[in-house]
């Protein structure tokens, strides 16, 4: 485990995300998709919480689930 490995990025992800900082847990969740750009998962909270952040609003579910 090390400074490439996506699930350490996605799990930092998270913590952003629980923690309301959505910007940080988008950056990321982008970093883990690079790494593993197959991941479908990342995709999904990535483009869920982004919306979140254009509407403005705090976040409603949990994309981390």
């Amino acid at each position: 485990m090390g400074h490439d490995d996506p699930i350490v990025f996605e799990h930092i992800g998270d913590a952003y995300w629980k923690l309301d900082r959505l910007p940080q847990a988008v950056e990321s969740w982008q970093k883990a998709l690079a790494l593993d750009p197959q991941n479908k998962d990342l995709a999904n909270k990535i483009d869920s919480t982004k919306a979140t952040i254009s509407r403005g609003s705090p976040a409603k579910t949990n994309p981390t689930q």
